[in-house]
């Protein structure tokens, strides 16, 4: 029997259309979702199943879930992919994008898997994968509460998978690396003011959000797709999928001893020119 996938976040050009597409053809029966239903256009040409929810409103899952229960619809799979970034320093981020951040990545998620588990349970098995970031477990600088955001949905991810054991559901998380994909276009925008600290460094701090899309080792969302895709539907699903361009870096990465991956990223942030800026304006004054 064909198992029923539900995908968020597949907008056009993502991550979530290619994981949609490619589950389409495993023989899966894909119902594919994002909070605007025009951006999965291609998809629903496609003959994929498309249903407009937005995971940070109770009502706008509560009413998919009731939609789905209306048809009779039981979902073994849910990939948790929709999410949002910000970028710039974490003390010029305003409490408002933190939140936003926050309850997406994290309570969004949340939301839509308590919703849809009990029937998971009634089913007797299921699989969550939610999607993560290798930031979760190495933050980079100028994107805090991305990288706290996935750190707390990688600790959400654990609990859940030693509770729902039981009822024989799972729980994977994927931390993709460096995918070419719309990431930097669902971003909450941040211009460093020339009042800001760190306007000497403005330039270095806007592309972050284009890291993952010029590695020449970035995989195309097509290939990226399949192979998740591939671990996904093993008998035995993998607890953590660490896959994409520079994923073996970030491995690396967290190894190394916090004093050098700190000195790593200031060097490769601009940060350690900061610090001499500063150093040279203190001199002069």
């Amino acid at each position: 029997m064909a198992r029923t996938v539900l995908i968020t976040g597949c907008s056009q050009d993502g991550i979530g259309e290619s994981l949609a597409i490619s589950f389409q053809r495993a023989n899966c029966e894909v119902i594919a979702t994002a909070r605007d239903a025009c951006k999965m256009k291609r998809l629903a040409e496609s003959g994929i199943r498309t249903l407009e929810i937005d995971i940070s409103s109770d009502d706008s899952v509560n009413a998919a879930v009731q939609k789905l229960a209306e048809e009779n619809i039981s979902i073994d799979i849910l990939v948790n992919n929709a999410g949002i970034i910000n970028n710039g320093p974490l003390v010029e981020t305003s409490l408002d994008t933190a939140q936003k951040v926050i309850n997406t990545n994290v309570i969004g998620s949340f939301r839509l898997t308590k919703a849809l588990v009990p029937s998971m349970i009634k089913s007797k098995e299921g699989l969550v994968i939610n999607v993560s970031s290798v930031v979760g477990e190495v933050p980079l600088p100028f994107g805090g509460f991305y990288a706290i955001s996935k750190s707390a949905l990688n600790t959400l991810s654990t609990v859940l998978r030693t509770e729902l054991e039981p009822f024989n559901i799972k729980v994977m998380v994927l931390e993709p690396g460096a995918v070419k994909s719309n990431i930097a276009n669902n971003h909450l925008p941040y211009t460093a003011s020339e009042a800001s600290p760190y306007h000497p460094i403005k330039d270095l701090i806007a592309n972050r959000l284009q890291l993952s899309q010029i590695h020449s080792t970035a995989p195309g969302r097509e290939a990226f797709a399949d192979d998740v895709v591939r671990y996904a539907l093993k008998r035995s699903p993998p607890k953590l999928l660490i896959t994409g361009g520079k994923a073996w870096l970030f491995k690396i990465l967290t190894k190394l001893p916090s004093s050098l991956v700190q000195w790593l990223f200031s060097y490769r942030f601009g940060l350690k020119k900061l610090k001499n800026i500063v150093s040279t304006q203190r001199k002069t004054n």
